[in-house]
Order: structure tokens, then sequence, then C-alpha cells
């Protein structure tokens, strides 16, 4: 069972042409800023950013007091409602990750450990949640992160899972515009806890990271690794960011004491031997975190 604390990182950042960013706003225990609802244990770790209903949100998933799905105004951080969690059941933990789609519809995973993984949708704020994925997954562990690409008026939504047990990816795809979906899995070389996914912005290559290994990327005929003078093994939740046409942008959670930050990867022409750190953020705080729990 995990023990350890967690520190969530919810820091919006801005990018210039010189490799700084501006923060815009920052809920921390560094700043003493951090509302009422989150917790210094390990129950709240996961979020996502989207438009819902033409409006920039986050949705940040926690267990702490129950199955708690809370909408802040991504402009400044502000809680302003939550969602209603209804019918959420089984699993390892009920909830665990959330993504929003290009839809602006809301997603919230549990996290299957040797049991059945489950997805559920939110279209509104103020609906109920359906289930639209429900995989029995009996072999491994998926749900720790959940990356969601696409949309379902054109069948590109599409899921991923890294399995913190297995040397693979757990992908859903959809042909009927999200009704239901198919799953199958692409072969990698690696795990590790809080296994992480991201797809590239041309959606032919995947990003994948976990603790306690080193960042890689795949295309699916080679593979490029991160060094570990640029990037650490303590590193878990990624993001791909933009291509400017010459470099592919990542950003990575980094945890444990001196961390719990964002470091900005530039990596030419998509190899991530030639990657270099853009930009590191400040810490979020000193909050014990030793299983690397964070988005």
């Amino acid at each position: 069972m995990k023990k350890a604390l967690i520190l969530l990182l919810t820091l919006l950042m801005a990018f210039s042409a010189f490799g700084q960013l501006t923060t815009l706003w920052e809920k921390s225990s560094a700043t003493s800023s951090m509302p009422g609802w989150f917790d210094t244990a390990h129950l709240t770790r996961g979020f996502a950013y989207g438009k819902v209903d033409g409006q920039d949100r986050l949705l940040v998933v926690s267990r702490n007091g129950g199955n708690k799905l809370y909408v802040l105004d991504a402009a400044n951080g502000d809680s302003l409602t939550a969602l209603d969690p209804a019918g959420i059941s089984g699993g390892t933990y009920y909830v665990s990750d959330a993504a929003i789609s290009e839809d602006g519809d809301m997603y919230v995973c549990n996290l299957a450990l040797n049991t059945t993984l489950k997805v559920y949708k939110w279209a509104k704020v103020d609906t109920t949640a359906t289930v639209v994925i429900e995989h029995p997954y009996t072999a491994g562990r998926v749900g720790d992160k959940m990356s969601v690409y696409g949309s379902k008026a054109d069948n590109s939504l599409t899921f991923f899972f890294g399995d913190a047990n297995n040397n693979k990816i757990l992908r859903f795809t959809t042909a009927d515009n999200g009704e239901t979906f198919a799953a199958d899995t692409i072969a990698i070389d690696q795990k590790g806890g809080s296994a992480s996914v991201a797809l590239t912005s041309d959606g032919g290559a995947v990003y994948h990271n976990a603790a306690g290994v080193y960042m890689k990327r795949y295309d699916g005929v080679s593979s490029s690794v991160v060094s570990g003078t640029v990037c650490g093994t303590g590193t878990n939740a990624t993001e791909f960011i933009f291509n400017d046409g010459k470099s592919e942008y990542v950003a990575t959670f980094q945890y444990g004491a001196g961390n719990e930050n964002a470091r900005l990867l530039k990596v030419p022409g998509g190899n991530l031997a030639l990657a270099s750190s853009y930009y590191l953020t400040p810490t979020l705080g000193s909050n014990g975190n030793a299983n690397g729990a964070g988005d």
C-alpha cells in the first residue's frame, strides 16, 4: 500500500520565445494557498485541463473524503463546482485520474490492479456519469495515469494507459463516435509506477514515462531515450506540449526532495537522445512524496 504524501502540480504556464515561462497562478504548499479540500496524503493525485462548454477548466480527482471530482476555473485556479459521483464503483481505487477530450467531455478512470478498468464520462458539469469503458484487466496495473486525444465526432477519440507491471501500453479506440471502444496493446520495453503516455501532435509517436525508468519515445519503428543528465528517473506524468517544426516540447512531473515541479524538455527532431532542458518550474513545496504520485 502506498503511504507517502503528494503535492499536486496545478501550475499553468505561458510560453515566450526565449525559453522562459510566466506563472499565471499557483495553488501550492509553498505559498500556503492549497484549497481546503486538498490533502497532504496521496489521495489527490490526478487532474486534467481542457475546454468544457467553451470555458477553460481544470478537473481535479481526489479520494479525500470520498470520490471527489472538482471543477476549477483554469484562469485563476478558483474552485467552481464538482461533478456528481453517483454510480462510481469498482476498482482498486474508485477514482484515479481525469481527462478532457477535444469535444469537451470529461472522463475519469479508476485504478485497476488485476481487476476491471472503468472509465466514466460527463458530457456537462450538471449531468451524471455514464460508463464508456469497462475492461477486465486481470494481469496488470493501469489507471494511475490516463491520456485522452481526439474527438468522438470523427472517431479519432483515443485513450492511453501505461501499465505499471508490464511492458505495454493499453489503448482504446472507437468506430461509432464514442458509443463503444475496442482495446489493443502497444508493446514497449520498459515499465514503472504511475506510467504515463503522451501522443505527439501528428499521432505518429508516443512518449512513455514512469517512476524508476527514463523517458522514452516510440514511433513504431525505433525508440530513443532521454539522457539521465537531462531528466532523471524520479519523473512520471508527461504531456506533449507542441512541435515548432524543428523540435518537440514535452513536460514531465518531477517528484521528491527539491523537486515537486515540472521539467520542460526540448527534443530536436523527436530524438530524445538530443533532448535538453528548456525550462524548470519552481518547487511547489516540500510535502513528502516518496511514492511519486502527482500530475
